[in-house]
């Protein structure tokens, strides 16, 4: 901002259009698959390194696991960042 300051012919306008926190597959979707499918590998195989069929196999077993409710109650808290958003002039000063 004190940059833009400086160049009289530059404005500065916080813009929040690319926040990972209001984006639903960051925000929600992509960690809940990253845990069910640790869990599913977990379950299958203990501690070792699973062969490409068992990863194969287990990022299957996620989507089967990823429940549509899931994704919903993301974009809800999804939508209720944006508004903290829009409440703060753009910024995400809130978090």
């Amino acid at each position: 901002s004190e940059q833009c300051q400086q160049r009289n012919k530059w404005y500065w306008e916080p813009q929040a259009a690319q926040m990972p926190y209001a984006n639903n597959l960051d925000l929600a979707v992509f960690p809940c698959m990253s845990k069910i499918h640790s869990h599913l590998l977990k379950n299958g195989g203990g501690k070792a390194v699973g062969d490409n069929d068992t990863i194969w196999n287990r990022c299957l077993g996620t989507w089967d696991e990823l429940t549509s409710n899931k994704i919903a109650l993301g974009f809800v808290l999804a939508k209720r960042i944006a508004e903290r958003v829009i409440e703060n002039g753009g910024g995400n000063e809130f978090l």
